[in-house]
């Protein structure tokens, strides 16, 4: 899918382009963060009336989709620190922290993962998690179905599979 973005850039370029444009202005120090009346412009109005809050949600955005760190905002932990202090109310600010928590959450438990002996019913909570973070919720399912039936008395298991399976019902109606 080629999603189209507008920036500060003179015509519209495909979501690749705009990766590569992106990277450059982080590499030359160039940072054109919009304020919450580009946001507005470009058809993404932000609920926040904080500009600063604006601009650090959109370096975090670039610092993100660039993977690169910006030191002139304090890197990707800087600009997300400043913007939540600019804006604690901010809901997108927050639902791309939690995004980042998540995936560096995931990042520590595979890491440990990797390293550690762990016992089968660890790989198995292991997967179901890496699945339910992907978005994967009927296969993280399966697996704590799957701990359950091998380990009955697995109580965290068996909490994860009634709620998600309470979610998928009420989701599907």
């Amino acid at each position: 899918m080629n999603v189209t973005v507008t920036r500060e850039f003179d015509a519209r370029v495909s979501s690749s382009d705009h990766l590569v444009q992106c990277q450059k202005q982080v590499e030359i120090g160039r940072h054109p963060f919009q304020e919450t009346t580009e946001w507005r412009k470009e058809g993404l109005p932000l609920s926040t009336t904080s500009n600063e809050a604006a601009k650090m949600f959109d370096a975090s955005l670039t610092q993100v989709i660039a993977h690169l760190e910006d030191d002139s905002v304090g890197g990707l932990e800087g600009s997300v620190t400043r913007m939540l202090e600019a804006d604690p109310d901010f809901v997108m600010g927050h639902v791309l922290a939690t995004e980042l928590q998540i995936k560096s959450s995931m990042d520590v438990i595979q890491s440990l993962a990797a390293k550690k002996n762990l016992t089968d019913r660890e790989k198995l909570h292991v997967d179901a998690v890496k699945e339910w973070s992907a978005g994967n919720l009927t296969k993280a399912q399966d697996i704590w179905d799957d701990i359950v039936v091998e380990y009955p008395t697995d109580i965290f298991a068996l909490k994860m599979l009634t709620e998600y399976s309470i979610f998928l019902v009420q989701r599907t109606g």
